[in-house]
């Protein structure tokens, strides 16, 4: 993995998007970054990734419950050597997009790794984000382009990549034609919050209305997964995969 030439910062931030609610997965009603995987939060394992990667800063935005998520903060503080941030949302019921956007000042224009905080992934991905930075205005997202077990649901985000497969040329929901699907785990430049106004003014609240924005500016890389282990934990189904694959996947933190 090489690194972007035209990432001039080196990215020690991270954002974790905590703060909406998902009723499928309301267990106990707590937030769905809480629910465990083999005696280990979502949200733990996804800070460890991170660590590893060499993140310095975590901003992680609460809305729903946000009091349960805050009150494990020392402890993973302490855990993972790490300086994190809770960030409340109080319009978490909006779509993502408004998560995002409270992170703007918080973040002080420096560039940043993103995930939510329903994801598992092998930690690497992660580390290569990191490695190969976003470009000059832009962002760059962990794409699978291997379709063969991706579903076609109306929440998988769909996406074209160009044939030298770096190119983000379109990304949405409602693609009808595309090559690769949004693993929802990037790296960003300050350029998402002004992409994410854009989209604002148009009345759409998701962060893929932003990434939209910059694919139509020429500012969205790919960066392919190549094979390696990710999951949206977003049904009963999907937790107990989780709960399967976690033993024999050997590059997921805390296996």
């Amino acid at each position: 993995m090489t690194t972007a030439t035209n990432n001039c910062q080196r990215i020690e931030d991270a954002v974790i998007l905590a703060a909406d609610r998902d009723e499928r997965l309301d267990s106990d009603h707590l937030p769905k970054g809480l629910l465990e995987i083999e005696g280990r939060s979502i949200i733990e394992r996804t800070l460890e990734a991170f660590s590893l990667s060499g993140i310095k800063r975590v901003f992680l935005v609460v809305g729903y419950h946000a009091d349960v998520i805050s009150a494990e903060t020392r402890r993973w503080q302490s855990e993972f050597k790490m300086d994190i941030n809770i960030v409340l949302n109080s319009n978490w019921k909006r779509p993502n997009g408004v998560s995002l956007a409270v992170c703007s000042m918080a973040l002080g224009g420096r560039p940043f790794l993103l995930s939510k905080s329903d994801r598992l992934f092998d930690w690497t991905i992660a580390r290569d984000l990191v490695q190969h930075g976003a470009p000059c205005r832009g962002a760059c997202l962990a794409m699978d382009t291997n379709l063969e077990y991706v579903s076609n649901a109306s929440d998988t985000i769909k996406a074209t990549i160009d044939p030298d497969g770096s190119q983000v040329t379109a990304i949405g929901f409602d693609l009808e034609s595309f090559n690769a699907v949004d693993t929802r785990i990037m790296v960003c430049t300050s350029a998402i919050f002004e992409a994410l106004a854009a989209a604002f003014s148009e009345n759409k609240f998701r962060v893929t209305d932003g990434l939209a924005v910059l694919a139509n500016r020429g500012k969205l890389q790919g960066m392919p997964v190549n094979d390696r282990y990710w999951l949206h934990i977003n049904t009963p189904e999907t937790l107990l995969k989780a709960k399967e694959d976690i033993g024999e996947k050997d590059a997921l933190v805390g296996a």
